[in-house]
Formats: structure tokens, C-alpha cells, sequence
């Protein structure tokens, strides 16, 4: 694949002139070095307390659950890439639910082609849980297959707070 200018370097097609094992090595030397920040101890502790039904996240890797489990907290784990029956009725609240996969299984969902299996499974899964919830983005930059699903939302009838990586970063 050849990329000709900057728009078309989107991580999408970035991902797509990488090998399915060149992308695995590549996502396992970033989580292997990540750390346990205080937004993710802040999260955590939403949700422990109650204040967090569910955490979406287009991450891969495992620091909310390991932040999680410094509240003694182990949730239920969902993940959208391995996930063959999309009845989202089963989903427990107080879980994590991840959109694009978790870096040690088998299946990560880069490509634009390999996000339409999310994107079809997404917006049952979204208007499941939008009733009277407020929704809180933090560090997501909106640029993905997952934005497009929420914005055909609409209407967030009890708020939407976006925190971007800037802010947080600043706040940390």
C-alpha cells in the first residue's frame, strides 16, 4: 500500500502496511511499557463507586483493569473483536467493554475493513446504554469508525463531557 500524502496517513492505513504479527510486536513493546496513570485511578474509582455503568474504550491494553484491581475491583470484560453474539443484554453493568480488542488476543481491529465487524456490533450496544446516562470521553480523539456511531446518537439527554489527552495530561 502506498501512502501519497498526510491525510491518507491515518492510523487505519498506517496499520494496514503492517503485518498482522509486525502490528502485535509493535502494540506489545508500547503496553509492556505502560504505567497505571491517575486517569486511569480516577476511572477506576468511578466505576467502583458506582458513578460509571460501563467504560468503552478503543485502547488495547489493560491498565483500567489494572487499576481496577488496586480497588480489589475485577469486572466483566467484553471484547468486541472476539465477540460472536452481539445480544448485548448479557452485558453487566460495571464492566469494560473493548472496541477494538485487547492486545493479547488473537484478533485486533485496525484496518478500516477490520473495524466494520465493530461498527456493525456498535450501535446496538451504544443505544443500550445511552438511556439516562451522562457520557464521558476521556483522552479519545474521535478520529475512528467509532465517532461516526456516536454522533448518530444525537441527543445526550443527561450530558456529554469530552476530555481530551491535552487536558488530562495537564491535569496529571
Amino acid at each position: 500500500m502506498e501512502l501519497r500524502d498526510d491525510a491518507s496517513r491515518t492510523y487505519s492505513t498506517l496499520m494496514e502496511c503492517l503485518t498482522p504479527f509486525a502490528r502485535k510486536k509493535l502494540l506489545k513493546e508500547y503496553v509492556d511499557r505502560a504505567k497505571i496513570n491517575v486517569p486511569h485511578i480516577y476511572l477506576a474509582q468511578l466505576l467502583d463507586e458506582g458513578y460509571v455503568d460501563f467504560v468503552l474504550t478503543v485502547n488495547f491494553d489493560n491498565l483500567l483493569l489494572r487499576a481496577l484491581a488496586l480497588f480489589n475491583n475485577f469486572p466483566a470484560v467484553y471484547d468486541m473483536a472476539v465477540l460472536k453474539d452481539t445480544n448485548l443484554s448479557n452485558f453487566k453493568e460495571k464492566s469494560v467493554i473493548y472496541l477494538h480488542g485487547q492486545y493479547h488476543e488473537p484478533w485486533l481491529l485496525h484496518s478500516d475493513k477490520e473495524l466494520e465487524k465493530a461498527k456493525q456490533a456498535l450501535p446496538p450496544l451504544l443505544y443500550s446504554i445511552n438511556n439516562q446516562r451522562p457520557w464521558v470521553f476521556l483522552g479519545y480523539s474521535g478520529e475512528d469508525p467509532v465517532f461516526d456511531e456516536i454522533i448518530k446518537l444525537g441527543y445526550f439527554s443527561q450530558g456529554l463531557y469530552w476530555v481530551t489527552p491535552q487536558q488530562l495530561q495537564h491535569q496529571c
